[in-house]
């Protein structure tokens, strides 16, 4: 029993901290230092951020790799090229059309496809 009364008495005199009457002072000094030493972690991150960016472009540009994407991109536009037009000559030989007929046939069927989703509109607005 006494050791949960002096429990409670000390829980009720910890409850709270007490007030000193330079708190007020304490605690802008502390906000002090903390802003000081923020702005010199955001000032050290932004040049190492800097520093590293130019050591990022010039490792870049040292290594031609605006080159080698250029080379390899023009290399895969060779080889779409070379494949779509093996699917078109393959298709037109299957169909036994000519480009102009087969992209007339094309144009036209988008046009149905394209009034029919135009109806279906319509008719779901009414």
């Amino acid at each position: 029993m006494v050791e949960r009364e002096f429990e409670a008495g000390l829980e009720r005199m910890f409850a709270q901290a007490p007030v000193y009457p330079d708190a007020e002072m304490f605690s802008d000094r502390v906000l002090a230092k903390l802003d000081r030493s923020w702005r010199w972690r955001r000032l050290g991150i932004g040049a190492a951020g800097a520093v590293g960016g130019v050591i990022a472009i010039s490792q870049t540009l040292g290594s031609n790799l605006t080159l080698h994407m250029q080379q390899s991109l023009a290399n895969s536009f060779r080889t779409v090229d070379a494949a779509v037009d093996g699917a078109v000559s393959q298709t037109e030989s299957l169909v036994g059309l000519s480009t102009s007929a087969g992209m007339f046939w094309a144009v036209s069927a988008m046009m149905v496809i394209a009034a029919g989703a135009a109806a279906l509109r319509l008719f779901e607005e009414v």
